[in-house]
């Protein structure tokens, strides 16, 4: 493997790294807000039949 796969490589990884981060960030974020909206909602939820 010369240097400029290998950093090619890296940089790939890198690439796929930063995104899965992003996406786990996103789905945490998402679930959370998710959460506090059903939360908040609760009373509602009580209520209703």
């Amino acid at each position: 493997m010369t240097v400029r796969e290998a950093a090619q490589f890296i940089s790939d990884l890198t690439t796929i790294v930063v995104l899965g981060c992003l996406y786990v960030v996103t789905l945490a974020v998402g679930a959370l807000y998710y959460e506090m909206k059903e939360f908040v909602n609760y009373p509602t939820l009580l209520r209703s039949p």
